[in-house]
């Protein structure tokens, strides 16, 4: 999300989440762009409640944390998988 107020702007990159919010997902581009986005802040909404009626589904509820001048700290972060870039298969002789 991207906010304008006069001549300052903030950019706040927002997750949700139906766990209790201690771990988030972020992509390599969020992180890239948090970094480079300079007044960045994170905006977890956890504990969704997520329920299921005839193939509708419908959240609600949650709990908010707001984190203002987000700085995202290399010992906060984890790999969880890597892109492989497999190699084509050898040309027939």
């Amino acid at each position: 999300m991207h906010c304008v107020n006069g001549d300052g702007e903030l950019r706040v990159e927002v997750k949700g989440t139906t766990s209790d919010g201690s771990v988030i997902l972020l992509t390599s581009g969020e992180v890239v762009q948090a970094r480079a986005d300079g007044a960045t802040a994170l905006y977890v909404l956890s504990g969704i409640d997520v329920t299921e009626n005839g193939g509708t589904f419908t959240a609600s509820g949650g709990e908010e944390r707001v984190i203002a001048n987000w700085e995202i700290v290399d010992s906060d972060l984890a790999p969880l998988a890597y892109r492989y870039k497999v190699p084509p298969p050898p040309r027939p002789t």
